[in-house]
C-alpha cells in the first residue's frame, strides 16, 4: 500500500520515517483498523492516515507524547465542543501529551491543542486563518516536529517536569496522564500536585471545573472567547 501524503513534492513516507528515527520508537504500540482509517480519509490530512496506517499508535518523545486511537477522545470532544459555532462533529483528536495536552484536529481550523494547564483551547489558524497554506505541513510541524518540551510541563522554577514526575509516580500506566489538582483554580505547577490519572477521565472533569476559552498561546493572546456550551 502506497503512502498517499505528499510534502513539498516528497512523499509523506521521507518525513513520518524520520520521526520514528528522532522521536521513536513507539512505546505500547497498537494498530488501527482499515475501516476507521477509510471513514476518515479526507477529513483530516493524509500525513495522519499514513502515521495511522503505517505506524499506528504508540507514546513518542520517550513517553511525553502518544498518538492516540481514533475516536478514543470523542466524549471529551463533544462535552467541550457543545453548541460551539466553530468546533463540533468535524473535530478529531489525534494525539495526547503526558500532562493531557490533546491535539485535535478541525476540518475547518487545522490543528488545535487543549491545553489543560491555561484552559486554553490554543488556535493559531482559528485566530490568523491566512496561515493556512498547507494542512499536511501544519500537521508534521505543529505535531510530529514539535519540540518534546511542548508535550512537558515547566514547573514553577521553569523546569521541565517529565522526568520528575516518572521518577515520582512511576511510568504512564495505559491511558493515563500525569495530572495537575486540584482541577480548578490557580494551582501551581510542581510535580508533587501531580497524580497518575486516566486521560479520558481527567479531561472531562477538568471541562466540569473549568471555563476553557480560545486562545493563541505563541502570539499571547488569551480569553478570546469561551468554548462551546460555557459561555
Amino acid at each position: 500500500m502506497q503512502y498517499l501524503s505528499k510534502i513539498d513534492g516528497q512523499s509523506g513516507r521521507v518525513f513520518l520515517d524520520r520521526v520514528i528515527d528522532e522521536r521513536g520508537p513507539l512505546g505500547s504500540p497498537g494498530q488501527v483498523p482499515e475501516t476507521t482509517l477509510a471513514a476518515l480519509t479526507g477529513r483530516v490530512p493524509d500525513l495522519m492516515i499514513d502515521f495511522w496506517r503505517f505506524h499506528g499508535t504508540g507514546w513518542l518523545n520517550g513517553g511525553r507524547l502518544r498518538i492516540c486511537l481514533p475516536g478514543e477522545f470523542r466524549n471529551v470532544l463533544e462535552m467541550m465542543f457543545e453548541g460551539d459555532p466553530d468546533f463540533g462533529a468535524d473535530c478529531h483528536a489525534l494525539a495526547i501529551g503526558a500532562f493531557g495536552d490533546l491535539a485535535i484536529w478541525s476540518e475547518r481550523h487545522w490543528l488545535v491543542v487543549l491545553r489543560p494547564l491555561f484552559a486554553a483551547l490554543d488556535s493559531p489558524f482559528l485566530v490568523n486563518p491566512r496561515a493556512k497554506v498547507d494542512a499536511e505541513k501544519a500537521l508534521l510541524q505543529g505535531l510530529f516536529q514539535a519540540h518534546p518540551l511542548y508535550w512537558d510541563m515547566a514547573d514553577t522554577g521553569g523546569q521541565p517536569m517529565f522526568d520528575q514526575a516518572r521518577e515520582r509516580l512511576g511510568p504512564l500506566p495505559e491511558g493515563a496522564i500525569y495530572g495537575l489538582v486540584p482541577l480548578a483554580g490557580d494551582v501551581e505547577p510542581v510535580v508533587e500536585n501531580l497524580v497518575l490519572a486516566p486521560g479520558n477521565e481527567y479531561l472531562r472533569s477538568k471541562l466540569q471545573s473549568n471555563v476553557i476559552t480560545v486562545a493563541d498561546l505563541e502570539a499571547g493572546r488569551f480569553n478570546l472567547r469561551d468554548v462551546g456550551g460555557q459561555r
